[in-house]
């Protein structure tokens, strides 16, 4: 039996109407982790002891570390805060890199959708 595949928009915040690939990539990386923060309770129901949010982005998989001042800074801080929620409720947080969309279905789909956004069209 094949998995249902289920594609969901999301409008990005942004004050110039176009975000960059950085923020872009920094805010997929929140919209995950609040994902785990509102699905804790099951997690826990389930014996879950780690998230896992991959990205192809090394910048920033690198900006989700330190919480200096700099570009995606406020980004950055919302997905700490995110994390640390997890965290509370006794589940680990890891954010690995993976090679960008190779042979991973959906994957180029979701970088369309995510370059359509980028430039403000859907």
């Amino acid at each position: 039996m094949q998995a249902q595949r289920r594609l969901e928009s999301f409008a990005l915040p942004s004050q110039q109407g176009q975000m960059q690939l950085f923020d872009t990539e920094l805010w997929a990386i929140r919209l995950a982790l609040r994902v785990s923060v509102m699905k804790t309770e099951t997690l826990q129901t389930h014996r879950m002891t780690k998230v896992a949010v991959f990205s192809d982005s090394h910048a920033a998989i690198r900006r989700t570390e330190p919480l200096k001042q700099g570009p995606g800074h406020h980004l950055a801080r919302r997905n700490d805060q995110c994390t640390r929620t997890i965290q509370e409720a006794g589940i680990q947080t890891e954010i690995p890199w993976v090679p960008g969309h190779t042979g991973i279905p959906g994957t180029e789909e979701a970088d369309l959708q995510a370059n359509l956004g980028r430039e403000g069209r859907r």
